[in-house]
């Protein structure tokens, strides 16, 4: 049996109903959690920090930003963010929350080799 377009489109709509169930939850983010973040990885003042709004998820789009879950920040990615990480995202066209951790940890490793060498 071959599958067709619509097939595949089930399929995608299956894995994201799932992902969205593991995330149907509402974390709890405090302004004072955020602060001991921008502390404990040195985030610049120039970067906005916000608790999400009651109902938001990982995974919504920000108007004015992006999201960016700490996972990635333990990962080794910091602020502001390396040229080629930029250029990568924006060549692969993705938000710097649809990541994970060990994505940016490979490319904070890159990252580094690139600097180590220059």
């Amino acid at each position: 049996m071959v599958k067709g377009a619509a097939s595949d489109d089930t399929g995608a709509a299956e894995a994201l109903a799932a992902m969205q169930l593991c995330f149907n939850v509402d974390s709890i983010v405090t302004a004072r959690r955020l602060v001991k973040v921008r502390k404990h990885y040195y985030i610049p003042p120039e970067y906005e920090l916000h608790v999400p709004l009651l109902g938001q998820r990982p995974y919504d789009a920000f108007p004015s930003g992006f999201g960016l879950s700490t996972d990635a920040l333990e990962a080794g990615l910091r602020l502001p963010l390396h040229p080629v990480i930029e250029a990568c995202l924006e060549g692969w066209r993705m938000s710097p929350s649809y990541m994970a951790p060990n994505s940016w940890r490979y490319l904070v490793a890159f990252c580094g080799n690139v600097m180590g060498r220059a």
